[in-house]
């Protein structure tokens, strides 16, 4: 029996559904991130610093989420942005910005998606026993025993340490304390950890480990995303270029890149 072009749709369909998903599939994860929250800080400038507090990084999700910024003093002022880079106030001490995810926030991280969140650093030559760094809040953040603290990846004055309600370790610092160095803290949903990484390099502790273990049921508890900074001269360290970035499921993929061939070859079909 003679096929029809009719009785070749469905098969046509198949085909470009499995091709599609096939592509999509084998398109490196790295291609496919979706930025949640990016952040240049260039509000404000050098000579008139604005505060951080309660405005909106350059890229946010529609829920319209903006920082919020505390130091140990409950001061929301201890944090500017200079037009270039978040800086601590001359007054601020220990200090910490964060934006939400999970619950309300419109920002889903579900324990089955990869997701990496990134920063510039610039520590500053006197560093002293301040820090700097990137952490990863299941709880409001805060300086008391790493409470509320899945993972959070810090320059120390001599060291770099990383952390989470316990101490994870720290490794001797190669890293220039007074050039910008970019501090990532990744999640592997297969492997289910977070690796630190410097300059996309993982930091192995003196533990031997670069990385904290880490549940999908501790990742749905996460609650913000937050950089940190205490430094006994203020105004020195500064941070730049913090994204949030998550990767989707690759069933998700599969299933869009089905949807899009069968609206293709429909489409094709009504032409012809």
């Amino acid at each position: 029996m003679k096929e029809t072009p009719t009785m070749l749709a469905p098969k046509t369909l198949l085909l470009a559904s499995a091709v599609a998903a096939a592509i999509c599939l084998s398109t490196p994860a790295d291609s496919l991130a979706a930025v949640v929250y990016q952040d240049s800080f260039s509000r404000g400038s050098v000579g008139t610093p604005i505060n951080l507090n309660g405005t909106a990084p350059d890229v946010v999700n529609t829920n319209g989420n903006t920082w919020v910024v505390s130091d140990f003093n409950s001061n929301a002022s201890a944090l500017k942005t200079d037009g270039s880079a978040a800086v601590e106030s001359s007054t601020a001490f220990a200090t910490w910005a964060y934006l939400p995810v999970n619950g309300v926030s419109g920002v889903t991280l579900n324990g089955s998606q990869d997701f990496t969140l990134t920063a510039s650093i610039v520590a500053g030559a006197s560093l002293g026993n301040g820090d700097v760094g990137i952490t990863l809040n299941n709880g409001a953040p805060s300086y008391t025993n790493n409470a509320n603290t899945l993972a959070s990846l810090e320059f120390k004055s001599g060291y770099v340490q990383l952390l989470n309600t316990s101490y994870i370790g720290y490794a001797t610092n190669p890293y220039s304390l007074t050039t910008a160095n970019t501090f990532t803290l990744t999640y592997s949903a297969t492997l289910g950890r977070i690796t630190a990484l410097i300059n996309n390099n993982p930091i192995v502790m003196s533990f031997g480990q670069s990385f904290v273990t880490v549940t999908p049921a501790q990742v749905q508890a996460l609650q913000y995303v937050s950089f940190q900074v205490y430094n006994t001269t203020r105004t020195e360290p500064s941070v730049d270029n913090f994204t949030l970035t998550v990767v989707p499921e690759p069933s998700t993929w599969a299933l869009l890149a089905g949807a899009g061939a069968v609206l293709v070859t429909l489409r094709r079909r009504r032409k012809g």
